[in-house]
C-alpha cells in the first residue's frame, strides 16, 4: 500500500476481520511511505502484534509501480461518503495504476462508491466491502484462488493512450 495513510482510511473493518479469524497468520501487509497514524492505531489497540504488518519508508514512483505489478494482492482504501470529492467522480490516480497492474485488489471501501463500481467492473477484487463478515468470507478462499480474471477490455479504457485517442478525437471533431 504505498500511500499516505490519512484518519479516515484506517482501514479498521479489515483489520477488525482479520483479528477476529483465523485469517490474521495468512497475509503480510507492506505499506510504503506516511503511515503514522496507522501505526499509532496499530500500537494503541495492539494489532502490530497479532498481524504481519511491516513499514516502510516512501519509494520512488517507478520502484512503487514495478511492487504493485509483483504483488500478491494490492490494499485499496478510499473515503466511502458522499461529502468527499471521490465520490463526486475526482479519483485517485492510486486506483488507475492499481487497475493498470491487473493485480488481486483487496478493497476496504462501500461497493456502492465510484471507486467501488470501476474495481467490480475489473474483475479485480478480491473482497469489495467495509462489512466485517464480508471480508472475512472473501479472505478466507482467497489462498485457494489460482488465478482473477481482470477485464482487460475495461481496464485499458483508463490507459493514457486510451484517454489521448479519445482527446485527440475529440480536437480533431472541432
Amino acid at each position: 500500500f504505498p500511500v499516505t495513510i490519512t484518519a479516515d482510511r484506517l482501514m479498521e473493518p479489515l483489520w477488525s476481520a482479520l483479528i477476529g479469524s483465523s485469517l490474521s497468520t495468512l497475509y503480510r501487509f507492506e505499506f510504503y511511505g506516511d503511515s503514522s497514524l496507522l501505526q499509532n492505531y496499530f500500537s494503541e489497540n495492539g494489532t502490530s502484534k497479532i498481524l504481519d504488518v511491516h513499514f516502510y519508508r516512501s519509494l520512488p514512483h517507478k520502484e512503487a509501480l514495478r511492487l504493485m505489478r509483483t504483488s500478491d494482492a494490492l490494499l485499496f482504501t478510499e473515503t466511502s461518503d458522499a461529502k468527499h470529492a471521490s465520490q463526486r467522480g475526482v479519483l485517485t490516480t492510486k486506483l488507475f495504476e492499481y487497475l493498470a497492474s491487473c493485480r488481486p485488489l483487496i478493497a476496504i471501501i462501500d461497493n456502492n462508491t465510484v471507486a467501488g463500481e470501476l474495481i467490480s467492473q475489473s474483475g479485480l477484487a478480491i473482497t469489495l466491502s467495509i462489512d466485517r463478515a464480508t471480508i472475512v468470507k472473501d479472505l478466507s478462499v482467497f489462498p485457494e484462488i489460482q488465478s482473477i480474471r481482470p477485464n482487460v477490455k475495461f481496464i485499458k479504457k483508463f490507459s493514457r493512450d486510451y484517454q489521448f485517442s479519445i482527446l485527440l478525437g475529440e480536437i480533431d471533431a472541432i
